[in-house]
């Protein structure tokens, strides 16, 4: 026997919600850059901060550009100890740099984007470590 089951006006409410709200995330999936491989690492030796960034993009034709920030954590907050900027053109980013510091802990932050074909996708990474 064939039963039909009727829907809600808020049963179809839900539903049409629902599919448009997937549509609308795969779309913006498929049109961003796709940035699958970000690395940020903090190291500390002899007195020197290392803080590296490795940035790979999916797209040979990329433009890749942003800072690195390493800050000492207080007990009011953080206080700024370098910044470097970057930009680069093609797939991949790879930034290393150092400098001096004193015992305590310390946060690096990556803030980044990559460009490709109009569309940006923005990056932002951070990690803590003790020296």
């Amino acid at each position: 026997m064939l039963k039909l089951y009727t829907m809600s006006k808020k049963n179809i409410y839900f539903c049409t919600h629902f599919v448009f709200s997937f549509v609308f995330i795969i779309r913006e999936i498929l049109q961003s850059v796709h940035t699958p491989y970000v690395i940020i690492d903090l190291n500390f030796e002899n007195g020197k901060a290392f803080c590296s960034s490795y940035i790979k993009s999916e797209d040979n034709d990329s433009s890749i550009s942003g800072n690195l920030v390493l800050s000492k954590m207080t007990d009011t907050g953080a206080q700024a100890v370098k910044t470097w900027s970057f930009s680069s053109r093609g797939k991949i980013l790879d930034v290393v740099k150092s400098t001096a510091v004193t015992r305590g802990k310390y946060r690096l932050v990556l803030s980044a984007t990559v460009t490709s074909n109009g569309k940006r996708d923005p990056i932002m990474r951070t990690v803590y470590a003790n020296y």
